[in-house]
């Protein structure tokens, strides 16, 4: 009966190996998923950063260019605004 039960603990054994790699194999892929989504994000921000610097600057060359029209599109700006602000409180 012992020679019987030896080829299954053999199995057995070789299956818990397999398992523990199959696990290992998975966490080292999480890793590196992980590190792929990281480094994707952290140039996204970075992108984003350079794009937001590029539009500030825009923004402040129209405006002193065009300081009238700056004043104007901002004080229609705050008027819809107002409102929008007004109409939305006027529900409550």
């Amino acid at each position: 009966m012992e020679t019987e039960t030896s080829p299954m603990m053999n199995k057995a054994a070789e299956v818990k190996d397999n398992l523990i790699k199959l696990g290992s194999m998975a966490a080292d892929a999480g890793k590196d998923t992980f590190g792929q989504v990281k480094d994707g994000a952290a140039n996204l921000y970075s992108q984003g950063c350079g794009q937001a610097k590029d539009l500030h600057k825009q923004t402040e060359n129209y405006v002193k260019e065009n300081p009238m029209n700056a004043v104007l599109i901002a004080g229609a700006a705050g008027v819809l605004v107002g409102v929008l602000a007004g109409i939305l409180l006027g529900r409550r």
